[in-house]
């Protein structure tokens, strides 16, 4: 019994020991425990499963930091509904939306020298259309991992909803230099212009 005691002692010791060494392990429980202590300062609640607080964060950050960060975040937020169903549909939306007036300004401030020349008001068409494409083309790539919810502070009888997604960033490239290739199939760029831009779409968004 005694031996066995000991054995037991020196596995845990190990494990601990092992897990102690882990910076992407402490670095996941630092941001469920931040974001705890955020969540809760909000008012905020966890929405629409049946797991805890912890177990949908440690998904969460466990695929954010552990993919060398092949994954970005993307949050969507609803509010003004006494709806909870249409609330949720808000945050998919304004998570596309986001993602795209994102990528947009992303595009256009790496390739700011190659648009010199073109007019404002082409420029300004143009990003207005590649957003429009992509918040359209999106919304597959969007992993939707929690929601969270509370009564609304001005209105009574209302609520307003978060809902975090993951995204693929090697999966969403593809779809972001096709986004890119249909949208210049529309204008008079040229191909030393309209090559940046796609280069630029494939870019990891930050």
């Amino acid at each position: 019994m005694k031996k066995i005691l000991i054995l037991m002692l020196a596995v845990l010791t190990a494990s601990a020991t092992l897990y102690a060494a882990d910076p992407v392990e402490k670095a996941i429980n630092q941001a469920i425990k931040a974001k705890k202590k955020e969540l809760k300062k909000g008012g905020w609640e966890l929405f629409g499963t049946s797991q805890t607080l912890d177990m949908v964060l440690y998904d969460y950050y466990d695929k954010l930091l552990r993919t060398g960060g092949n994954y970005t975040e993307q949050m969507g937020n609803g509010d003004n509904s006494a709806n909870k169903t249409l609330l949720h549909q808000k945050t998919l939306v304004d998570a596309a939306r986001s993602y795209a007036q994102k990528t947009s300004s992303q595009v256009e401030g790496m390739v700011t020298d190659e648009l010199k020349s073109i007019e404002k008001k082409e420029v300004e068409d143009f990003n207005s259309m590649f957003s429009s494409k992509i918040q359209q083309s999106i919304g597959g790539q969007l992993q939707e991992k929690y929601s969270v919810i509370r009564e609304s502070k001005n209105n009574p009888g209302y609520y307003e909803m978060q809902t975090y997604f993951l995204v693929d960033e090697s999966k969403a490239q593809q779809v972001r230099k096709e986004a890119m290739q249909a949208v210049l199939e529309k204008t008079k760029f040229g191909q030393g212009t309209r090559e940046s831009l796609v280069n630029a779409a494939g870019a990891p968004v930050k």
